[in-house]
């Protein structure tokens, strides 16, 4: 199969040289003249790679940067060596990394707060950058001279990702920038963002705040006007007069076997049901999170974090599950789920083989049930998620 992928001239001409060979030699000589294609065909190149030798120069190229070799880093930096070096990055090696770099005697794999993992050197001092870190240790001269860089050409437009738009800021060799790490840069970037007001997003890139999406909902705001992101364009506009009454309306029509409605589905759920635009900057809010936020809603909705996503729930509904689990009294074999309430004996009882339950006459404990164990209890009970979850509460 990899011959056949070789063209056709260069094994004819393969082919011709061995035939004045002997037969021993005929072989070696053949694979010799297309052994550059044959491997290419075949991924015998690139199968092996990245190998160890790659990881080690990948983490040493990120402690020369200053950045502390996450596993998400430290994929980048493999395929930008990959590019740069010609060769390709094995997708199932990558899946694989963190089990790769725990087999090189050189590195230490730990876990991270952030749920990631890094790979370090060990014995090697650190002197990484945390540019997550919202601690601003650059003079206020400085941040003059960043804006006024990005106020002088509406043009610029930099890569979505800090560690992406920092390596481009980078590249242009400004002044301001010389002699900083890349680690630096990213925070630079980060704080521009986050606390400056000088860079913002816009369809996914990273443009001079004046341009951003951030910076024209404020100005929608302040002036009460929908902002036009292409979406809705013709409908009618919510209005203080009716939203309030509408989103109670659309929350109370939400099944009661579902948790609430998705926030990321909210607009468009509140359009189709109504043929009116939700939008938050027509009502004087630049982010949605925050118009629900408001005290014209504080008895219609919450919105809870569920499996890592937000949830706009009726408040009534949830006062009223809360008060149906707290007047109901708990039993063994109430309604709660077995991972809501843990029945178990007093400390020293023998447990039975046989039976799950406890001793006629043997007290139940209820033991506490933590946030994660609360958080797979509602992933595994799907729909009803948001009912158990109310229920260990209550319990």
């Amino acid at each position: 199969a990899a011959v056949s992928a070789v063209p056709r001239a260069e094994w004819q001409g393969a082919a011709a040289l061995a035939a004045a060979m002997p037969r021993a030699d005929a072989h070696s000589a053949a694979v010799a003249a297309v052994g550059g294609s044959w491997r290419a065909a075949s991924g015998v190149k690139t199968a092996c790679r990245p190998c160890a030798h790659d990881v080690l120069r990948a983490v040493e190229s990120l402690y020369a940067d200053a950045l502390k070799p996450f596993g998400r880093l430290l994929q980048k930096r493999l395929r930008e060596m990959a590019a740069d070096g010609g060769w390709r990055c094995n997708s199932r090696k990558l899946a694989k990394l963190r089990t790769l770099c725990a087999s090189c005697p050189e590195l230490r794999v730990q876990l991270e707060a952030c749920g990631d993992w890094s790979a370090v050197l060990i014995g090697r001092p650190t002197n990484f950058v945390d540019y997550h870190s919202k601690e601003d240790t650059f003079p206020q001269e400085f941040w003059h001279e960043v804006e006024a860089f990005l106020s002088a050409d509406d043009s610029l437009s930099f890569p979505g990702g800090r560690y992406e738009c920092a390596q481009t800021l980078a590249k242009l060799r400004v002044p301001f920038l010389r002699d900083r790490s890349l680690a630096s840069i990213c925070h630079i970037v980060q704080l521009a963002i986050s606390a400056k007001n000088i860079l913002g997003y816009q369809r996914g890139k990273i443009v001079p705040y004046r341009l951003s999406q951030v910076s024209a909902k404020t100005r929608c705001a302040k002036q009460l006007q929908p902002y036009a992101d292409g979406h809705d364009e013709g409908q009618l506009v919510a209005t203080w007069e009716t939203v309030v009454a509408d989103l109670e309306r659309l929350l109370d029509e939400v099944p009661p076997t579902e948790n609430g409605i998705r926030l990321s589905i909210l607009k468009e759920s509140f359009s189709f049901r109504f043929r009116t635009t939700l939008s938050e900057t027509a009502l004087g809010h630049t982010k949605l999170l925050d118009l629900l936020a408001d005290y014209r809603f504080r008895n219609i909705c919450v919105v809870s974090l569920q499996s890592n996503s937000h949830f706009v729930v009726s408040r009534r509904r949830q006062l009223d599950l809360i008060r149906e689990v707290a007047q109901a009294p708990i039993t063994v074999g109430c309604r709660c789920s077995k991972a809501d309430v843990v029945h178990s004996r007093p400390r020293g009882a023998h447990s039975s083989a046989n039976s799950d339950a406890s001793a006629p006459g043997t007290p139940t404990m209820l033991t506490p049930v933590s946030s994660r164990d609360r958080s797979s209890s509602m992933a595994s009970s799907g729909s009803g998620g948001f009912r158990n979850d109310i229920a260990s509460r209550s319990s």
